[in-house]
């Protein structure tokens, strides 16, 4: 007799597995963290989502990190800014996200452009 299988669905999606991290794999990822490991390159490590390292370094009680436009690189994006460079190529040159390029500016008292195509409100 021939095995059969289950008639495959082509709109179903693998089913997402699980990674529940052992307490010596927890201290070891904060310690990491603390020592300058980024989310991103933890969540990769570990085998888990960016968001699972956020979660675990929240209960963990660890002071988190806010990526920041370098000091020394700051007149830099003003000027790339005020030259007409978007904050998404400024960004990928520092590199640090476009949010952080925004509120460096809005801090050195840089008026935000609003984005092609959006609505201005």
């Amino acid at each position: 007799m021939a095995a059969t299988t289950a008639p495959h669905n082509e709109s179903s999606l693998p089913r997402q597995v699980q990674r529940r991290l052992r307490a010596e794999e927890v201290s070891e990822l904060v310690a990491r963290y603390l020592s300058g490991a980024e989310v991103g390159e933890l969540a990769e490590r570990y085998g888990c989502h960016r968001d699972t390292v956020s979660k675990v370094l929240d209960r963990a009680g660890a002071p988190r990190r806010q990526r920041t436009v370098p000091p020394h690189r700051v007149q830099d994006a003003i000027n790339a800014y005020v030259g007409g460079a978007l904050l998404a190529t400024i960004s990928a040159e520092l590199p640090v996200p476009p949010t952080a390029v925004a509120r460096t500016l809005r801090a050195s008292g840089v008026q935000i452009r609003p984005r092609p195509g959006w609505p201005r409100g």
